[in-house]
């Protein structure tokens, strides 16, 4: 058997050792292929096909993280066929992912103002931080018509909006010593005014499952009344950056009933562990936590449990929820491609 084989990518002669998959020549040419369940951590096991390429001489699509390069394949990775399976592969994930990329008082302030982050801070007694963060860009909601709390999840669902501008005004201060512009200046970096991006998934929530949905987050807001509703993701999702570069569309394809029933219930709900917090309603099953629980020989970490519809990442039945988690640490928060499985650390209403 030959050392090297060669191969033609996007119309560039490639040569690569035996043995390597098509993603990992392209990545050794410097011509990495876009991915999202696999990982250096564990072994690639083609589960979410986003790193699908066509072979011309099959005729047929292959993941390139488990296809060998052979000698003589034709390869295309950045055709336009291939851009719309990725696109229809992205979409079929999405119709997965309950969650939202961006609050929708967030997104509806027209300064861009974090307020999911700046209600985080005051529900954990970090008023100081709270200030900081208004001082580095204050708000005008003075001259705003209040259009975070017309877009708040709890004022849709429920009637009941948080008092935003309210509490902007209580927190901000009258006037800004040079000490505090010094603390506004360093604060800059760690609370940056996060830029409209072009994709953002909402959560859809039928109108015949609204009593429960509302139930279940009354029960999990803080003291302010906010749902936080926001991934803590944010521009670290791999799923968001790759519904962006494809042009994905938001729920093309439909949530199934019994999938989200069990998102509402509450008994599937966010679990806390020691070190992570797991999101089952942001997770699309793409395996990279399960297949590195495996191979770090974890017996209780959660699972692939079920089958077709009913397929899911959960802890083992016989285990408590909480307990099952702790086997999980920050490794699995840095596989994981979406906000499904979060450090605690980055997550701090809890």
């Amino acid at each position: 058997m030959a050392d090297r084989v060669s191969f033609e990518l996007d119309g560039r002669i490639m040569t690569t050792r035996a043995g390597r998959t098509i993603a990992e020549a392209a990545s050794d040419a410097d011509r990495p292929i876009d991915t999202l369940c696999a990982n250096r951590r564990h072994r690639d096991c083609s589960r979410c096909m986003v790193c699908a390429v066509y072979l011309p001489e099959r005729e047929a699509f292959a993941p390139a993280c488990t296809e060998m390069a052979g000698e003589g394949m034709h390869v295309e990775s950045e055709s336009g066929r291939v851009a719309d399976f990725r696109r229809t592969v992205v979409e079929l994930l999405l119709s997965e992912h309950h969650g939202d990329c961006a609050a929708p008082c967030h997104r509806a302030c027209p300064a861009g103002f974090d307020i999911p982050r700046f209600l985080e801070m005051l529900n954990v007694g970090a008023t100081d931080d709270a200030r900081i963060m208004i001082s580095v860009a204050p708000p005008p909601c003075a001259a705003c018509d209040a259009r975070c709390e017309r877009a708040c999840r709890r004022k849709v669902f429920a009637g009941r909006p948080v008092g935003v501008k309210a509490l902007i005004a209580e927190h901000t201060p009258f006037s800004l010593s040079q000490g505090e512009r010094g603390r506004s200046d360093k604060a800059a970096q760690v609370f940056p005014v996060v830029e409209a991006r072009r994709y953002f998934h909402t959560l859809r929530v039928p109108p015949e499952k609204r009593t429960k949905f509302i139930g279940r987050m009354e029960k999990q807001r803080d003291i302010n009344g906010c749902w936080h509703c926001q991934c803590h993701a944010g521009d670290s999702c791999v799923l968001r950056r790759l519904a962006e570069k494809y042009g994905a569309r938001q729920n093309r394809f439909a949530v199934l009933d019994g999938e989200l029933d069990r998102e509402l219930d509450g008994k599937d709900g966010t679990i806390q562990g020691r070190t992570v917090v797991f999101d089952p309603g942001k997770c699309v099953r793409c395996g990279a936590c399960v297949e590195l629980s495996n191979e770090l020989g974890h017996v209780r970490a959660p699972c692939f449990t079920s089958r077709g519809a009913d397929f899911a990442v959960r802890p083992p039945l016989t285990i408590d929820p909480g307990e099952s988690l702790d086997e999980w640490d920050e490794r699995f928060a840095d596989a994981c491609p979406t906000g499904a499985i979060m450090s605690r650390r980055g997550v701090s209403n809890e």
